[in-house]
């Protein structure tokens, strides 16, 4: 299980399009549960986040 600490840097890293890195930080035992979580987050972000998410590669 991960900390509420791990859990928002999880969430800021995913926010600024970091996703391996945000992946990382929360691969613990419970991947069953942060893809959920990934899930509820990308609804969340959909509308605020598509705007700025070009980010070259």
């Amino acid at each position: 299980m991960p900390t509420d600490k791990q859990i928002r840097v999880a969430e800021l890293l995913h926010e600024i399009g970091m996703h391996r890195e945000a992946e990382q930080a929360l691969r613990t035992d419970l991947r069953a549960r942060w893809r959920r979580t990934r899930r509820r987050l990308r609804l969340r972000w959909a509308g605020r986040a598509r705007a700025r998410r070009r980010h070259p590669r």
